[in-house]
């Protein structure tokens, strides 16, 4: 989001632009073409202005860096090593959505992390970094006894951890339960709790990644993705490192990226996600492969050093150009 801000105008509110694509006022032919499903909300759920700019679904981990002279493999027993380690809390730094809301803050959002963290030393250090970004926090319960209440105290979960290894040369690799499961890691929650439709209510946008598939129920992301879209609000979607590797999985784990996909209003994706997810490999016939989503209106590629480019449906191509900046840590 960072690349593409410029894109969006950064000197205005990106989610209250009156661009020709803006789903306040769509194009003739597209209000004919795509229906907006619509449907009478209760007047509880709806605040007279809407609380948040962005809402971020699951995906909340600490990363931990770990230095070491060769890199293993990353592997279960690497994993278990590491977890029975604890490292200095000098080398944690928050992970996953928290950095794309933190981002989005010191832009001057109004942002909202919604997910499961728990009450251990990792929990705590997240939750006080978001809270000294100014980002609102809103934990979900997923144990089995709170599925069917509205019950947001009981931290019933360890904190999803990534641990990052380093090697002398700077070359790294992750390992964490995203790569080994069982999935979904947060399983158990298949409702969508009152105070997450709340949220959806009252915010301009709503974002998610691909690692949401590994932690929470599909059943459940699809209808939040439903309820976010019968409020009226934009939805983008990262694929990320999701992307790569579908030959290897279940069919299940491409349906359910590509159910998300049709459902989005803004694609996020590096050029080589692009291409291993709709094997493409020209960017711009995988970007209008990916345009060809039910309400798709944008589709952004990140191209690292390079900047980003973004297609829109009514088939403009805008680039920018990547920030200056002093290299410190390329680990993402």
């Amino acid at each position: 989001m960072l690349v593409c801000a410029p894109l969006l105008d950064v000197g205005r509110d990106p989610f209250l632009a009156k661009d020709p694509l803006d789903r306040s006022q769509p194009p003739a032919e597209m209000r004919a073409s795509r229906p907006r499903p619509w449907r009478a909300r209760t007047p509880s759920l709806r605040c007279t202005r809407r609380l948040h700019d962005v809402v971020a679904i699951s995906n909340l981990c600490v990363d931990v860096l770990v230095r070491v002279e060769e890199l293993p493999g990353a592997n279960p027993e690497t994993l278990a090593r590491l977890v029975s380690e604890v490292p200095s809390t000098s080398h944690w730094e928050v992970g996953g959505n928290a950095n794309f809301l933190i981002a989005s803050a010191r832009m001057g959002m109004r942002g909202c992390a919604i997910g499961c963290v728990g009450s251990d030393a990792h929990g705590t250090f997240l939750k006080h970094v978001l809270r000294d970004e100014g980002v609102h926090f809103q934990h979900v319960a997923v144990d089995a006894s709170a599925v069917e209440s509205d019950e947001f105290d009981a931290f019933e979960t360890q904190t999803l951890v990534c641990y990052v290894l380093v090697d002398q040369q700077g070359n790294h690799r992750f390992c964490s339960a995203y790569d080994f499961g069982p999935w979904p890691l947060l399983g158990g929650r298949r409702d969508v709790p009152r105070r997450v439709r709340q949220a959806l209510a009252n915010t301009s946008a709503v974002y998610l990644n691909g690692f949401a598939f590994d932690e929470l129920e599909a059943s459940l992301l699809d209808e939040i993705m439903q309820e976010a879209r019968l409020d009226g609000v934009d939805l983008f979607f990262d694929i990320g490192p999701r992307a790569f590797g579908l030959d290897e999985r279940p069919a299940v784990w491409k349906d359910n990226l590509q159910r998300a996909v049709a459902q989005s209003d803004v694609l996020l994706l590096t050029h080589e996600e692009a291409i291993a997810f709709t094997l493409e490999r020209d960017p711009k016939k995988a970007a209008e492969s990916l345009l060809q989503g039910m309400h798709t209106k944008w589709v952004v590629l990140k191209d690292g050093p390079y900047g980003a480019t973004l297609y829109t449906a009514d088939g403009r191509i805008l680039h920018q150009d990547a920030f200056h900046v002093d290299v410190v840590d390329t680990v993402g």
